[in-house]
Order: C-alpha cells, then structure tokens, then sequence
C-alpha cells in the first residue's frame, strides 16, 4: 500500500514538475527496496521541482504613465514572467481611476511559490463634467409661467464614474418681456474643471403687448433715437448735453461720450459707414453746431456746419449716401420758417446748398421714395398754420415740384413709406380739431392723394413705425383725448386701423425705434410721469 502512495505521487510530481521519468515497476514492483525509493526521491529533490522551492521570476513596468480619470485601470505594461518548472496561472490586479497616484499589478503561481509586480500610475482630471439637459431650446407666450428645468451633472472622475449631481440654471426669465433670454448650466468638479451649457428661452407675444425697460440715465425729451448696426440704440440730445445708449441684449443703458454741444428738435442720421450724422437743434455764436459720432469708440468729432442754424428740420439720406437737410426754423420756439435745404457730403463731411422748397416749413415730414425722390409734407407755415401742400425733390436736379395738396393742413403729423411704395400720413395738428383722426395716402406713380382708414383716436406728436408691412402708431396728444396710452396698428390690404397694445405709460414727442422684426423701444416725450421711462413694444 506504501509502494502504491508513492507511485501516485511520482506521477503527480511528473506531470507538476516535469523532467521526472519513471515506471511503475521502478517504485512498485517486487524488486523495489526502500534504498530504492530513497534514490528516486533524491533524484526528485536533485531536479528542483519537488519541492519546488523557487518562486517565479516577474517583470513589468514600474510606472506607467498619465493617464485620464474615470473608470477602472487594469493594464500592467510590459509584463513578462518564467518559472524553472511551469506557470499554475496567472493574476491582474486592476484600480479605479481617481484623481492621485494608483496601482496595478500581476500575481504569478507555479503550483508552489508565488511573486508580483507593480505598476503605478498617475491619474489627472482635465475635463470638465458633462450636463445632460433634456430637450433644446424653448419658445413660450408672453405671459405664460415658466419654471426652468434641472439638468444633470455627471463627472467620470467623481465615484470611479458614477458621479452624478443635479445642476439649476443660472439666469432670469421675464415671461412678461418678449424676447431671447440664455439659461447657463454649470458644474465645477475638484479639480476646477467647469461644464456649462446653455439653453435659450424665447418668449414670444400672442397678441401685441408693451412692457417697461430700464429708464434712460437721463429724461429725455426733443430727443433722436437711432438704431446702430452693432443693434444698440443711441439716443442723444434734449435738455442735456449727454448721450446713451440702449442694449436690446440685457435691457440696460450705458454713457457714451458727451456730445459737442446740446441739441433739441434736431436731426440723427445713420450714415452708410455706421457714424451718426447729428444736425441742428444747437449754436455755438449763433452758428449753427454738426457732429458725428463713432459707436466704435463712443465718442463724438465736430463736422461740417450747415450754412442755417435750423430746429424742427426733416433728414434723410439719398440713394448717393448724400444727407439731406430741409426747412426747419431758426429758433426753438420762435423765430422764421426756413424754406433753404442743404445737401451733406459724408465723403467731404461738408454741406452743400441745394433748391429751395417752394414752401417754408418747420414741424414736417420728409420721406425718401423707392424711386430717390423725396416727398416733404406739411408743416407749419411762416403764418404759424398747418399746411397741406407737398412737394417732391429730385436728386438728379436738386430741384423740387408741387404736388397734389393734402386734404387738410397737417403739422406734427407722421408720414411712412409702405411696402407698395405709397406712402401713409398719420393725423397731426390740423385746422379743424376734429380731423386729427384722418390719413391719408400718397401715390408716387401719379402724385396724388386718397383717403386711409380713419383713426381711433386723433393724436398728433406721435409715433408711426412699418412693422411686418403694417404701421404702428403710438402715443400723441390731442386737446380732446390729452396724452395717449393707446396704439393702433394701420394694415394696408383692409385699409383700417386696429387697437394695438396698451402702452405703459401715456407719452408724446417720443421716440420709436425698432430693435428687431417684432419688437420696438419707445423712450421718453411728454409723459405724466418723468421723462426717463422707456418701454419696449412687442408683436406676435
């Protein structure tokens, strides 16, 4: 039975260690002698494997690098092992990936002996976390409640990469106010790393709606708005010598710099390089004072004077970039009815005299036509009335041409080309009090006039702005309403009026502005309240 034990393990040491060699008769046979078995065993011990005493012999790299944080590391580089006998198997350590210094590593066994080797690594975070925000961008009614979304947050360096925390929006949003409105999400891991996404909000207006913006720096009154190309709107002039202006973006004004002199009843004009051309309304020594201003750099640079200090005057530029200047007064308040016109050459920047009117006129409209001719109409004579004659000024000629009176003499009034070339004049100062409700259409292919719809309510002083191919009228005055808070909208294929927005506070001699397809800044005029309020009205 003895003889039988050591034969199994014989064999067994054989097939563990190999290099052992025998038979069964060499350990069981009748020959075998306990000497015998004693020989064998020492051969066993003399081949090294039996035992087998001798670990294995295991490389690799002692360090393996940098590498991103996140998940779970199990490579160990360059691993290489042997044994004198042979390799029962082998075993990888692995390691999540966290921020610092970590390990992997090898484990070898030969059946007896075991060895290891290890690894390091250093781990990094360089990436910021990811947001996940359900959905883009958003569109709501004016009006309507809104409650911002969480997002997720998830960083793979947080809990071997199951780090997930809830992020809130940074950011406000006016459902009152239409517009475009941006929500931040943002998360800083600790490492400093920081995600963000955004996620706009637009708040559209289902109906016409007028909702108040910051107060300009300084009240505003006989004023000029004009819209830059960067979007801004400057607004410059009244009872100050200072200017500002409006950012759409975040519903805030800022100072530029101070103009020249202070201008009232004057002209700003938007020329083709991006300057604004500011005329009149001011003198130096009974000169009359010009600028331009830069938005650029926010500051102003004198000009080319015109030859007649002028206020109450009309503007507009040519089809040649030119700038025409006509009528006007020589004071504020008093003094005469100019009928001179002066072309300025923004090449140059100097003034040029060109054809009289054939009417004197302070208090009227100019408007450029599709064709380059421009329609003046209006205004208050050298007798102090309201006119009702029209004229047209032919840029080739530098001449102008009576036309077909109005219906009535109209001053304080406002005149807007339409998408079909005619031409839509709005209320005003008139004769009879009771025509202050009236309008009219000019047609420049025949000259002549037809009756518009019938307002409202009659104003004067007012607003009249081309929105969507229809007029927008704000505000105004009249002795039998007094200051107006409606607006009315004119749409030429019906050829009537329709009650617009409420505007937030009753205003006239302001200004209107259009910041954007749907969207209007109203600022400052004759209102109950201070002259500083601007509001911003918006349509569908």
């Amino acid at each position: 039975m003895a003889n039988q034990t050591l034969a199994a393990c014989a064999l067994l040491l054989s097939t563990a260690c190999g290099g052992v060699t025998s038979t069964d008769n060499d350990l069981t046979g009748e020959s075998a002698t306990p000497s015998a078995v004693s020989t064998q065993s020492r051969n066993l011990a003399d081949d090294g494997c039996s035992p087998d005493v001798t670990p294995p012999v295991v490389t690799c790299d002692a360090y393996g690098g940098v590498v991103e944080c996140g998940g779970y590391i199990d490579e160990v580089p360059n691993l290489q092992y042997s044994d004198n006998c042979s390799i029962q198997y082998v075993s990888t350590s692995y390691s999540y990936k966290m921020v610092g210094t970590v390990y992997t590593g090898a484990g070898v066994w030969d059946g007896f002996n075991s060895a290891s080797c290890t690894t390091e690594w250093t781990v990094v975070d360089t990436l910021p976390p990811d947001i996940y925000l359900e959905g883009g961008d958003i569109t709501i009614p004016a009006g309507s409640p809104f409650t911002p979304q969480e997002a997720m947050g998830h960083d793979a360096c947080m809990h071997g990469g199951l780090g997930y925390s809830i992020v809130t929006a940074e950011g406000t949003v006016n459902t009152n106010v239409p517009g475009t409105y941006t929500l931040t999400y943002s998360l800083t891991d600790p490492s400093g790393n920081k995600g963000t996404k955004t996620q706009r909000v637009h708040v559209v207006a289902t109906t016409p709606i007028s909702v108040p913006t910051a107060n300009t720096l300084q009240p505003r009154l006989r004023h000029t708005a004009t819209r830059l190309p960067n979007g801004r709107v400057l607004v410059t002039g009244g009872y100050g010598r200072t200017a500002e202006e409006y950012d759409p973006t975040t519903g805030t004004w800022s100072a530029v710099g101070n103009p020249i002199a202070t201008h009232r009843a004057h002209t700003a004009t938007l020329l083709p390089d991006g300057t604004v051309l500011v005329a009149g309304g001011a003198k130096a020594s009974s000169a009359s004072v010009e600028e331009l201003y830069d938005p650029a750099q926010g500051v102003w640079s004198p000009t080319g004077r015109m030859s007649t200090s002028r206020y109450d005057h009309t503007a507009g530029v040519l089809p040649d970039g030119k700038v025409l200047v006509a009528g006007g007064g020589t004071g504020e308040s008093s003094g005469g009815v100019l009928a001179t016109a002066e072309l300025y050459d923004p090449s140059t920047r100097q003034w040029s005299p060109t054809g009289e009117l054939h009417t004197a006129r302070r208090n009227h409209t100019l408007t450029v036509l599709r064709d380059g001719r421009v329609l003046a109409t209006g205004g208050t004579g050298a007798e102090g009335q309201p006119l009702s004659s029209a004229e047209l000024y032919e840029p080739s000629t530098g001449t102008w041409t009576s036309v077909a009176d109005l219906s009535t003499g109209r001053s304080a009034h406002t005149a807007t080309l339409l998408d079909d070339g005619t031409v839509l004049v709005v209320g005003g100062l008139t004769g009879d009090m009771y025509l202050g409700v009236t309008a009219e259409l000019f047609h420049p292919a025949t000259s002549t006039w037809s009756s518009a719809g019938a307002l409202n309510s009659p104003r004067r002083e007012h607003s009249a702005t081309l929105v969507h191919g229809k007029v927008l009228v704000t505000g105004g005055y009249h002795t039998l309403t007094g200051i107006n808070a409606t607006s009315e909208v004119y749409d030429p294929a019906t050829n009537t009026w329709n009650l617009g927005a409420t505007l937030n506070v009753a205003r006239y001699k302001h200004s209107a502005t259009q910041l954007d397809e749907n969207t209007l800044l109203l600022v400052g005029g004759y209102t109950p309240l201070e002259h500083s309020t601007a509001e911003r009205y918006s349509f569908p």
